[in-house]
């Protein structure tokens, strides 16, 4: 017994000083995120306008389809990391209406500890100078910004998430085109405690809008709304703050400068309809559970970036001329300030901090921000010089569609409103493609068109049942990133014959591609 009583004693000193040791290593007591199975539920919504019963409105529909695959690869990234379990439902084409809208907000039950996400992409407005409104597919229909707001305060859920790029003006407009402000690639592995910050410890209502009231809220076809792309690719998936307001700031400061990159005649023509500016808003932003929230709209927002290796060479046959801001900070940026240079061809120029190069595209300046080590290079397509990240090939600069080909090989996780699926291209062009209840297979194939002096790349899937039908669905490609493309049937055939792809074929009209 003495000897038992020993031992005893001997184990709880053990424990002790093992506790001991654990609380010097850990003074706080705080749980680290590899010690904690707790993974909040994400009900997200997403209403996407890329079809609405009036066809004059559907010139953002490419743009629209875009924002869908910007938020679809955030959430996607958060679930593939496991920082959430996503729930995630779909309203797009003939779907987004009025009573479904209400129907799958209604029906949205969610627990106290839960996150409900809701997205917006479309057309929106202001009703009597005051009230924000987001127009839906029917003529007629739309949501009331302040009305979706006091829903989603009632909702049980932990943290309300309300994000929505439309236009707040009375009269939706003009589109202005521009390309990227940001290239290289997305640090994406390294931001998983910050994404369990912004996921675990905030509580309340965020709602955030892409523009103010009686302002547009610019895109183009190939980055989307550009606020949705400042937000979610080049602040939430490149360089996340822990604080939803730095982020939010951020966005917002890129937002504002891109208005002020417009041609001295584009933006007087919109002083004529008091178009000022594009300035995001934020109607309401979320509690710290900590109560460590930032509100400082430019302390450490914009933080220069040194000690980087960046080389930019002229790939032209030609001498060309670029521009260099004396500025690092995009929400400075004055292109009267602009520094002229000349780079001859095959040279190489080198920086060794974050840096932002301007190319002259027609009347207008295309504005890249260099913020991390890599290889750039200036080159020309037909509608001007652009500048790309070595090794990075950008299979839309291919016209013969071989690079599409060797890119979609492989295993990809298929994802379309109705949801998920393994997806296996093999080199002898057949796909395979696995959901929980079945397998199916194709044969696919990728082609190229050009439309409007523009080249574009389709995937083709062919497939036939039991009963020799034979079907073909064909995709048109847009390429995101090398691991993540999004398709868009374009034309749905049975037996050779065209069917309407807008009444049977609903569900496959948006496919995401995810690279695994």
């Amino acid at each position: 017994m003495k000897n038992q009583i020993q031992k005893l004693s001997i184990l709880l000193i053990l424990l002790i000083s093992a506790f001991q040791i654990s609380a010097t290593n850990n003074p706080d007591n705080t749980i680290k995120s590899d010690e904690t199975d707790k993974i909040p539920v994400v009900k997200a919504i997403l209403v996407i306008l890329d079809d609405y019963e009036d066809a004059e409105s559907n010139n953002i529909s490419k743009s629209v389809k875009r924002d869908y695959a910007t938020v679809s690869k955030f959430l996607s990234v958060l679930e593939n990391k496991k920082i959430i379990t996503l729930e995630k439902k779909v309203l797009a084409g003939k779907e987004a209406t009025l009573a479904n809208v209400d129907k799958l907000i209604n029906t949205t039950v969610c627990g106290p500890d839960d996150i409900l996400f809701f997205y917006f992409s479309g057309h929106g407005g202001m009703e009597g100078g005051k009230r924000t409104i987001l127009f839906l597919r029917n003529n007629g229909e739309q949501i009331y910004r302040d009305e979706l707001e006091n829903k989603f305060s009632k909702s049980k859920a932990k943290f309300k998430i309300i994000i929505t790029d439309a236009c707040s003006n009375p009269i939706d407009g003009i589109r202005y085109n521009t390309r990227s402000l940001k290239i290289g690639s997305q640090n994406e592995t390294q931001n998983d405690a910050i994404y369990r910050k912004l996921f675990t410890e905030y509580s309340g209502l965020m709602s955030i809008s892409a523009s103010s009231p009686d302002e547009y809220a610019w895109s183009d076809d190939e980055k989307g709304g550009y606020f949705t792309d400042f937000f979610f690719n080049e602040e939430l998936l490149t360089r996340p703050d822990p604080d939803w307001n730095i982020n939010f700031n951020r966005a917002k400061d890129k937002t504002m400068a891109n208005f002020r990159m417009m041609s001295d005649k584009e933006r007087a023509e919109l002083a004529k309809e008091g178009i000022k500016s594009q300035t995001p808003k934020a109607y309401f932003m979320p509690k710290s559970d900590s109560g460590n929230n930032n509100n400082n709209n430019n302390n450490n927002n914009n933080n220069t970036v040194t000690d980087l290796k960046i080389s930019l060479k002229n790939a032209l046959s030609q001498s060309i001329t670029y521009y260099i801001s004396p500025t690092d900070d995009i929400s400075l940026f004055d292109e009267t300030t602009l520094k002229k240079f000349n780079l001859e061809t095959g040279k190489t120029v080198n920086f060794t901090k974050q840096t932002i190069i301007c190319l002259l595209v027609g009347d207008t300046y295309d504005v890249y921000t260099l913020s991390e080590s890599a290889n750039y290079s200036i080159d020309k397509d037909n509608q001007g010089l652009y500048l790309e990240q070595e090794g990075n090939e950008n299979p839309e600069k291919d016209e013969s569609g071989k690079t599409y080909e060797k890119l979609i090989l492989g295993n990809w996780t298929w994802e379309d409103i109705e949801g998920e699926a393994d997806a296996v291209f093999s080199a002898n062009n057949i796909l395979k493609l696995t959901d929980s209840e079945n397998e199916y297979e194709y044969e696919w194939s990728v082609g190229s068109d050009i439309e409007n002096q523009e080249t574009y790349h389709y995937i083709t899937l062919t497939s036939e049942d039991t009963e020799g039908v034979t079907y073909e669905q064909t995709y048109e490609i847009d390429f995101i990133d090398n691991k993540t493309l999004q398709l868009y049937m374009f034309e749905y055939k049975e037996n050779g014959e065209d069917i309407d792809i807008s009444e049977s074929k609903e569900d496959e009209l948006i496919i995401m591609l995810y690279k695994e």
